[in-house]
């Protein structure tokens, strides 16, 4: 059984804590998470916005670091590994 199993799913709220870290106007970095909202482009530069639509359209994480185990749990391959040497996180 999965360690974690049972266990309640972490919830993100709408709110933003007062130790939000803005480095530049429309730009917030919020445990450990950054947004930055200040890229944008007309409406007739279709280059530009089909750059930017590629980029808001990738998946979250790569298939090719996504990959099940023999007891079905979901393994994600790091790409650099942690202070700690972690190289893969089982989920």
């Amino acid at each position: 059984m999965a360690e974690r199993a049972g266990q309640k799913a972490l919830k993100v709220h709408g709110t933003m804590p007062r130790e939000a870290q803005f480095h530049q106007i429309l730009r917030a970095v919020v445990q450990g998470f950054s947004l930055h909202a200040a890229v944008r482009c007309s409406a007739e530069d279709r280059q530009a916005l089909e750059q930017l639509c590629r980029y808001i359209m990738r998946p979250a994480l790569a298939d090719e670091r996504v990959q099940t185990n023999a007891s079905v749990q979901m393994v994600l391959k790091l790409k650099t590994p942690l202070r700690d040497d972690t190289t893969h996180l089982m989920m």
